[in-house]
């Protein structure tokens, strides 16, 4: 009996499985199909419509517009990002931009408004692409409101809005609504215009841990920093924070530069190798004589990155060879020894 029973229900279940897979096979070929007769729409669109718009776009000719139709409009919206990829110049997005307002503003506001998050997204990155600012007054709502699912919409929405308010997007960055991690505001960082930058470096102590990071890393790739930026970066070594000291000391030894031995002389002692591995690097730049001193004691390091770097920048100096030599005769440490040795081999 019990038997039985189970046969009918595995049966039962079976038959409902069976059905549910029939109707999703069904659905799946419909919206196939569906999508093949939507591109094949757009499709013949670009093949009636292709001239118009390049004599509006790029000859700037007179356009008259097309009929609102959710088909139109998708090619429309496909066409706008197929041209600021392929000629990209600004009269071409202000020629975009002027027709989006003008008639496909429902259009998009509709998308930025919508439930499905991919819809959002994508018409962020056209307003990105195309400068669509009469989405902004909804943006602005939005992050007034906290109203954001996930990183990457809220990662567009502060780049669009760094353009057109620059006090909603320093709110978002000194407090974001979101966890943004260091990754997150290294995109912000290469997105933003350079006054956010400046701004972020006279209130360096004021930003979130993971945004003086990520503004760290911004200045090792910069190029535009030098002598007069010195003393921002030699104001970081006292951080009470390890990885900020780290990166300024790299910031520093890029810049090929220091100001005296005095903020530097502390890392000798530091319980962090890569601390004693960047005084390393930096001590060359000095004049002053206590460099070697210091170097000869980096040579002794437990950790053989430093020492291996305190022979290169030892054998960097004018008199780093003739030290190195001494290293290697007195062998009073057989560690600095074999480094000075192995170093002046390389010629």
């Amino acid at each position: 009996m019990i038997t039985s029973q189970i046969l009918k229900i595995s049966i039962i279940a079976i038959v409902v499985l069976l059905g549910f897979v029939t109707i999703l096979f069904f659905y799946l070929v419909w919206m196939n199909r569906r999508q093949q007769r939507k591109e094949k729409r757009i499709t013949q669109y670009f093949e009636q419509h292709e001239k118009d718009w390049y004599n509006y776009l790029v000859n700037q000719s007179p356009f008259i517009k097309q009929k609102e139709h959710k088909t139109n409009l998708d090619a429309v919206d496909k066409l706008f990002v197929t041209y600021m990829l392929t000629i990209n110049n600004e009269e071409v997005r202000n020629r975009i931009t002027n027709y989006a307002e003008l008639n496909m503003k429902p259009y998009y506001l509709k998308q930025l408004q919508s439930k499905s998050l991919v819809q959002r997204i994508n018409v962020l990155h056209r307003a990105l692409l195309c400068n669509f600012s009469f989405i902004v007054p909804i943006i602005e709502k939005q992050l007034k409101a906290g109203k954001v699912e996930s990183i990457e919409e809220y990662l567009l929405l502060l780049q669009i809005i760094s353009k057109y308010n620059s006090n909603l997007f320093l709110a978002h960055m000194y407090q974001p609504r979101l966890a943004l991690h260091e990754y997150e505001y290294n995109v912000l960082l290469t997105k933003v215009d350079p006054t956010y930058i400046e701004q972020f470096q006279d209130n360096f102590d004021e930003l979130p841990i993971e945004l003086r990071l990520s503004l760290l890393t911004f200045f090792s790739f910069n190029a535009n920093f030098g002598d007069n930026d010195l003393p921002f970066f030699e104001s970081l070594l006292s951080s009470i924070y390890t990885e900020i000291r780290i990166r300024a000391l790299k910031d520093i030894a890029s810049f090929g530069m220091i100001s005296s031995l005095e903020p530097y002389r502390v890392f000798l002692k530091s319980t962090y190798w890569e601390e004693r591995l960047m005084l390393a690097k930096i001590l060359p730049f000095s004049n002053d004589s206590q460099a070697y001193e210091l170097l000869k004691q980096l040579m002794m390091d437990r950790e053989w990155t430093v020492r291996r770097q305190a022979a290169v920048s030892l054998k960097s100096m004018k008199q780093g060879r003739r030290i190195l030599q001494e290293i290697i005769e007195k062998n009073e440490d057989l560690f600095a020894a074999e480094m000075a040795q192995e170093v002046l081999k390389v010629g």
